[in-house]
């Protein structure tokens, strides 16, 4: 073998072994995970705050982040899937996800701090899981606060009329319209391309209220939610009030499309009690978070099932079970005027409390991230006075989210969440199998 040949052979054996050992450190890099000594020493440097959330604040953020689209929305669009026999689904999907339930338990007494998904990813499973782990709790609640407020918007403009789309919509790219329509003009398209400033608005006044300060906040969440329940309360005790179908003549009418019915109707409400994770994200701020913290993850997912529950039960006692309504119509048929009006401003009133639960957390995962150096440190910046992470909540609510609510179409924000949700609970129970 000739030098030059002999020098080669080394050279390239020499490129090999470092190439072996950068792939080595990228894999040990991916895989290393953060030790439970190394999380509670974290906990023991966390600065003392005045503000502390109690059981019954965390009830309040889980069930207010919970409650809401299960009742308003999804009890209606299910009865054509399995009729009155969705009031088993809302049990069965419930069950189904305190299976999850039970993982975030053991995990947020084991693990009390910030960061949920990603903090538990990151000690059980490795780094590059715990920002798949973050990156899907943006997706659960930050992605769908986003949508919330779009939703909201459109809500808002069928009840006001035209003048709402004319003073705050920007319309774009073609459109569509209703069916044998004659009036092509924007304020009667049916698409969601267009520049919502009202959505953004909201979710900007969401934010800065959450820079105030927890002393501020707080207060707001619990009135809100209180205010939730108690309207479902009224929604549901007026659906009770002289019922227009015999739900138990016979099983026909009960389960007008079988088992199949049932469980195809609880893949879909198993999306009802999305939410139930989030009081794991505010760990850190929670009075003896070790005790508190499992009692209001229970709390939470009873409590948003017995409220699904009872909710459908009212409905399916009025609606014809193939057609898809909701309670102001039914309460409209049954010419419960008044019901209807407080139902429809009553969720109008009410829907941004999700906006504002969804915001909420963000800054509880982008904190942790950035002290592991994974974001920028300028998300881990803590105001001294409010305790907040005032640039975190500023680059996540005022400009990423507003933004997403401002320019991104309802419809394209919607199929991102469930993919976010169900990785996120993959996560956490593969985490606490590995642990």
């Amino acid at each position: 073998m000739s030098e030059s040949d002999e020098d080669y052979s080394e050279g390239s054996e020499s490129d090999s072994s470092i190439a072996l050992a950068h792939r080595k450190q990228v894999l040990y890099t991916f895989s290393s995970r953060k030790t439970k000594a190394t999380i509670q020493a974290e906990i023991d440097e966390e600065p003392e705050t005045e503000t502390r959330l109690g059981l019954f604040d965390l009830l309040c953020i889980g069930i207010g982040s919970t409650v809401g689209s299960g009742v308003f929305v999804l009890s209606g669009s299910v009865l054509p899937v399995a009729g009155p026999s969705a009031c088993i689904s809302w049990i069965l999907a419930g069950l189904a996800c305190a299976l999850s339930g039970l993982a975030y338990m053991e995990l947020s007494a084991r693990l009390p701090t910030r960061g949920s998904c990603y903090t538990f990813s990151y000690h059980g499973l490795g780094e590059v899981f715990a920002v798949i782990g973050a990156f899907c709790i943006t997706m659960e609640y930050g992605i769908s606060g986003a949508g919330v407020a779009r939703n909201w918007s459109e809500k808002m403009a069928h009840v006001i009329g035209p003048g709402y789309r004319k003073a705050f919509y920007i319309f774009w790219g073609e459109g569509t319209w209703p069916e044998g329509t004659t009036d092509r003009s924007n304020m009667n398209r049916t698409d969601d391309h267009y520049i919502d400033i009202a959505a953004g608005l909201m979710t900007a006044g969401c934010t800065l209220l959450l820079m105030g300060g927890l002393s501020l906040s707080k207060p707001v969440i619990n009135v809100m939610t209180i205010l939730k329940i108690l309207l479902v309360a009224y929604m549901v005790t007026m659906g009770f009030v002289s019922p227009q179908i015999d739900i138990v003549e016979s099983s026909d009418a009960f389960m007008p499309k079988g088992l199949s019915g049932i469980i195809k109707a609880t893949t879909l409400l198993f999306f009802g009690f999305i939410g139930f994770d989030e009081v794991c994200c505010l760990a850190s701020q929670a009075r003896n978070p070790a005790r508190t913290m499992p009692l209001a993850l229970i709390g939470t997912l009873a409590g948003a099932a017995v409220i699904s529950f009872t909710a459908q039960l009212a409905l399916c006692l009025n609606a014809a079970p193939g057609v898809a309504t909701d309670f102001p119509q039914v309460f409209e048929s049954k010419g419960f005027a008044v019901a209807a009006w407080i139902s429809r401003v009553g969720e109008l009133v009410l829907l941004p409390l999700v906006v504002l639960l969804s915001i909420l957390p963000q800054p509880e995962v982008s904190a942790p991230m950035a002290r592991d150096r994974l974001l920028p440190s300028i998300f881990a910046r803590q105001s001294q006075r409010t305790g907040n992470f005032t640039w975190g909540l500023a680059l996540t609510g005022l400009i990423a989210l507003t933004g997403l609510a401002t320019f991104c179409p309802f419809s394209v924000l919607w199929d991102v969440i469930s993919l976010g949700v169900l990785l996120s609970l993959n996560l956490s129970n593969a985490a606490l199998i590995n642990i």
